[in-house]
């Protein structure tokens, strides 16, 4: 229910106006259709709104449409981008971090969606008790097991998908860069060592093609006794210091973190390879093929990698979507639309 480059519903409205609108008909593979629509409004006072549809039906949140979206057979629709703001991913803050992996597992699977809004209301309901001068150590002990319970899922959904995302992203970098260094990941956690306040000693799981993941039961056996633990520091620093919301995970280039040690090229392979992985576990847990939009495909990717990228997806099935300001860069498949003024005009094919 937002774009992907800005979070604020009033950036996507046309200036002059008051209002937008996106439609759109999903049809999956057994000709089965949804309509889709978006309707963005802003009000008098400089707020706006934000209201969606599904099949007539409208959702005034995101967490319910979301979860109409990617759990309701056989109308789920994903979508898997590749933009500017990707560097963010493997240079960024954690937070963004968090909110990839949790989006990519979502969208595979509406269980671990509804874990991470619960964990969310949980930890919220945690955090007030640590901040209320009047302590209810009973309701925040209760708190405590429902976020252990809630967030050893999510670490291990996590763990799970890195690792399967590990077993697949070399081949996938090495289709747009040959020759491309090993790319593995490590994950970050504060459920499996001692805790300190700068989050400099997270216990990591490194991934390998051979690594072994730590039991969804001996993960909740070790966040509750953290939790335990931590009860103090949490009184202390008034939250809960503990659990997937503090969690990252890390992006290496053979032997050499790439947040701040990668260069261009060598992010936006690992990138790449990342996204393209990421559609492909998508089809094998759901069947599904998600839509592939690359934005801004000139700037971003040498030619060597344009062509490789390119090569690659014609031999998929996937549906993509580029936008670009230079079409001479493009030799592929596909019709081409020119965006004037807010009008799609047709142009033929990329080919021609």
């Amino acid at each position: 229910m937002r774009s992907f480059r800005s979070a604020k519903s009033e950036e996507v409205i046309r200036a002059g106006t008051s209002k937008a609108s996106l439609k759109s008909i999903v049809e999956a593979s057994d000709s089965a259709k949804n309509e889709l629509q978006i309707v963005f409004e802003q009000k008098g006072d400089g707020s706006s709104t934000k209201q969606a549809f599904s099949q007539g039906k409208a959702y005034r949140t995101a967490v319910h449409y979301l979860h109409q979206r990617f759990a309701a057979l056989p109308y789920r629709l994903h979508t898997i981008t590749f933009n500017p703001t990707d560097h963010d991913l493997i240079r960024g803050e954690p937070g963004k971090r968090r909110s990839y992996i949790d989006r990519a597992v979502s969208a595979e699977n509406s269980t671990y969606f509804k874990r991470i809004h619960d964990y969310q209301r949980i930890l919220l309901h945690r955090n007030t008790l640590l901040k209320n001068e009047t302590r209810d150590f009973e309701s925040l002990r209760t708190f405590g097991e429902q976020l252990c319970i809630l967030g050893s899922n999510i670490v291990f959904g996590r763990l799970q998908w890195l690792q399967r995302m590990s077993e697949k992203i070399l081949l996938k970098a090495e289709k747009v860069a040959p020759h491309q260094e090993i790319i593995r990941f490590t994950y970050l956690t504060t459920i499996f060592n001692s805790l300190s306040r700068n989050n400099k000693e997270l216990f990591p799981v490194h991934f390998s093609r051979q690594s072994d993941l730590p039991s969804l039961q001996e993960i909740e056996q070790n966040y509750r006794s953290i939790l335990q633990k931590s009860e103090k520091l949490d009184l202390i620093l008034r939250s809960t210091s503990a659990g997937p919301h503090r969690d990252d995970w890390l992006v290496h280039g053979g032997e050499k973190l790439l947040k701040g040690h990668g260069s261009q090229g060598e992010i936006r392979t690992a990138l790449l390879g990342i996204r393209l992985s990421e559609i492909e576990l998508f089809q094998e847990s759901t069947g599904q093929n998600p839509l592939f939009l690359l934005d801004d495909f000139s700037s971003e990717l040498d030619q060597d990698r344009r062509t490789g990228l390119l090569n690659y997806l014609e031999e998929t099935r996937l549906q993509v979507f580029i936008t670009t300001t230079e079409m001479g860069k493009i030799r592929s498949e596909g019709k081409i639309f020119r965006l004037n003024q807010g009008q799609l005009e047709n142009y033929g094919n990329a080919r021609n």
